[in-house]
C-alpha cells in the first residue's frame, strides 16, 4: 500500500494520466467510473497542473479489515499555473488532505474511492488548537 502511494510523489507518474488511473477500480470514485475520472484528470494535468511536482505524505492508515484500508495523507503541490477553485497558498504551495479507501484485490491495492479537500493553513492556525 505504501508503495502504491508513494508512486503518486513520482512526478511522472502524477503526470500520467494512464498510469495514475490504473490504480483505482472501475466503479466507487467521486466520479462514475474511470472513464470520466480519465477525462477529468486528463483537463487538470494538461492545464494548471502541467508542471507540478507533487509530494504526498501518509499521515494515517487505518485496517477496516485486512484486505480494506482508509488512508488519510497530505498533498503537497508546487508549480501550479493557477489554483483550483477553493484552493489557497500563502507560501506558493497547495496542500490538500486526503482520504482514500484502499482494497486489496488480485494481490496489489488499489484506490477504491478518493476524496481531497483544500487545507488553509491560516485558519488552522488562527482557531488555535481543539
Amino acid at each position: 500500500m505504501r508503495t502504491l502511494l508513494a508512486r503518486y510523489g513520482d512526478d511522472r507518474v502524477a503526470k500520467s494520466v494512464a498510469a495514475y488511473r490504473a490504480d483505482y477500480v472501475e466503479r466507487g470514485l467521486f466520479c462514475a467510473g474511470r472513464g470520466p475520472f480519465t477525462r477529468q484528470s486528463a483537463r487538470i494535468f494538461a492545464g494548471r497542473y502541467r508542471d507540478i511536482h507533487l509530494v504526498q505524505t501518509v499521515e494515517h492508515i487505518r485496517f477496516v479489515r485486512p484486505d480494506v484500508a482508509i488512508v488519510n495523507t497530505m498533498f503537497a503541490v508546487t508549480g501550479y499555473a493557477s489554483l483550483p477553485p477553493g484552493g489557497r497558498s500563502d507560501d506558493g504551495v497547495l496542500r490538500t488532505r486526503s482520504e482514500q479507501v484502499m482494497t486489496f484485490d488480485d494481490g496489489r491495492w488499489h484506490v477504491a474511492s478518493f476524496h481531497n479537500v483544500p487545507v488553509d493553513l491560516a485558519a488552522i492556525a488562527a482557531a488555535g488548537p481543539p
